[in-house]
């Protein structure tokens, strides 16, 4: 189960970098565009936090 969590929170960083990337590019977006990117980052977010906390939750219980 440990290796299942470290899946887990490999996967969280790797959404975190796509934040992250989105986040910088921004500035280039304008009009519909800056507002698809918003909400792809808003699921990316969530995604995030689920997919992190079923990590720690994993790594707490095994």
């Amino acid at each position: 189960m440990q290796q299942l969590a470290e899946e887990y929170l490999h996967s969280a960083e790797l959404l975190d970098q796509r934040i992250r990337q989105l986040r910088g590019s921004l500035d280039q977006l304008y009009g519909k565009e800056y507002l698809h990117a918003l909400r792809r980052i808003d699921l990316l977010r969530q995604e995030y936090y689920e997919t992190r906390a079923v990590g720690l939750y994993l790594l707490r219980h095994s």
